[in-house]
């Protein structure tokens, strides 16, 4: 689904005969092709030439167009730096510049001089005609850069860049792809995503581990023996041990908290031990200054919120409950843990779907961990990256806080 906008006039516009007509009305062309078949990273030019040559056939004829070939670039691929600077900078062609995006995405820059500069989107199924001597630039993307397109043309020569030297692509240097469907709830991660790792690791892990020993006052209470329970069939099906009494079942939890694993019992038994603390006022959910803001701002424009973590459904309304901004509990309608399901699992992000009963689509899921992004897109999320520090971007979408996400909703 292609998106043309307009920075300079917060501009976004979606539907494909009205981005037909405003490039019609420029002199450009675009139009979407039927694409009915899905590559492999390995399949051939020929291969993928073959499959739509009933649709390049006619093309090609029609605009006197000789050859085709076909590029691929994707995550990881060496040398894709300087690739990417090639055609990063303002730069005209001798002759038309036309790609048929078979996956992926890229984007085009427009500077038509007599209006704003504007620019599209292209995924699967996009194809765009750019004429000769049309000022423009295009980018892959700065991470994972992911594009199989067909390239047609008449002369080869007639594609090597000619640099206007106008820099005027350096003020666009920070947009940001707006998402393509509104949004009508938010699903956010916490650690690394609204709070930062550090408070996890270095606050809330040693306090637990510090009165992990506490659970033997506590083994009355049905969910801490539900929880004793859960660990000794876990630590047998996961571990191949057999542990019976308190003080094993303890020291299993332990050696599973040092090594952070995502372990129902062990989240649950942290949320019991965290109660305690965010009740005496000894722990204070920490949680980045952008965040509260933003969750008021989308609550008061009838999007609603919801957290996914695999901390305990407990343990995420303490964080929350007892933030340093206060109480946030207020701005969220729904909880998920690992009881829900993997992070990291497709079937997991498509049964929170069905459970809000929404279109996929419309929720937005925010998290700092590649994996998770990928099962929620692939569950048909949109998604976003958050960069907090010591984070690393890896994703199509990426942002460093919540004011950055609300830019990219479309309001």
């Amino acid at each position: 689904m292609a998106i043309l906008s307009i920075p300079d006039k917060n501009i976004t516009i979606t539907d494909p005969s009205e981005i037909r007509q405003f490039f019609n009305d420029r002199n450009l062309y675009f139009d979407q092709w039927h694409c009915a078949v899905t590559f492999d990273d390995d399949a051939t030019q020929e291969e993928i030439l073959k499959a739509y040559a009933n649709d390049l056939g006619p093309f090609m004829e029609r605009g006197g167009y000789q050859t085709a070939d076909v590029i691929n670039m994707r995550p990881g691929m060496e040398g894709y730096e300087a690739i990417r600077a090639k055609f990063l900078s303002e730069h005209i062609h001798t002759e038309d510049e036309i790609r048929f995006f078979v996956d992926g995405q890229g984007i085009f820059w427009f500077n038509l001089e007599t209006e704003p500069v504007f620019n599209l989107l292209c995924e699967r199924g996009d194809l765009i005609s750019v004429p000769a001597g049309t000022k423009h630039w295009f980018d892959a993307g700065a991470s994972r850069p992911f594009v199989k397109a067909i390239r047609i043309f008449i002369d080869m020569s007639g594609w090597v860049p000619h640099y206007t030297e106008s820099k005027v692509e350096q003020r666009y240097s920070h947009f940001k792809i707006p998402l393509k469907h509104e949004v009508k709830y938010i699903l956010t991660d916490i650690e690394g995503t609204t709070s930062s790792i550090s408070f996890v690791t270095e606050t809330l892990f040693p306090y637990f581990n510090e009165r992990i020993e506490q659970l033997k006052e506590l083994i009355h209470l049905p969910v801490v023996k539900q929880a004793f329970e859960e660990t000794k069939q876990l630590a047998k099906e996961l571990d191949g041990e057999t542990v019976k009494t308190t003080d094993e079942i303890i020291a299993k939890l332990k050696s599973w908290s040092l090594a952070d694993k995502k372990i129902t019992p062990l989240k649950t038994l942290q949320g019991v031990i965290w109660d305690e603390g965010y009740k005496s006022g000894a722990l204070k959910g920490h949680v980045y200054a952008d965040v509260a803001p933003l969750l008021e701002k989308w609550t008061k424009e009838g999007r609603k919120a919801g957290v996914f973590s695999s901390g305990s459904i407990a343990a995420q309304r303490l964080i929350f409950g007892y933030s340093e901004a206060g109480d946030l509990t207020q701005y969220f309608s729904n909880y998920f843990d690992t009881t829900t399901g993997g992070k990291r699992e497709v079937e997991t992000y498509r049964h929170i779907a069905i459970s809000l009963h929404m279109n996929p689509e419309n929720i937005l899921f925010l998290s700092d961990i590649t994996e998770e992004l990928i099962a929620a897109k692939t569950a048909g999320f949109q998604t976003i990256q958050l960069v907090r520090e010591g984070n690393t971007p890896h994703w199509d979408k990426v942002v460093s806080s919540f004011n950055e996400v609300d830019q990219l909703i479309q309001h």
